[in-house]
């Protein structure tokens, strides 16, 4: 199931560190689009 991540009104540090984290857990943890040619990239 793809997954998505709205911050792009949050223009804050709180929000900045959340998002970074986040991202470095889903590259650690989930599968890219690409590993699923059938999903619509984002």
């Amino acid at each position: 199931m793809p997954l998505y991540w709205h911050v792009w009104n949050l223009k804050t540090p709180l929000a900045r560190r959340l998002t970074d984290t986040l991202l470095r857990g889903a590259e650690q943890f989930l599968e890219p689009f690409s590993a699923h040619p059938v999903l619509t990239h984002p």
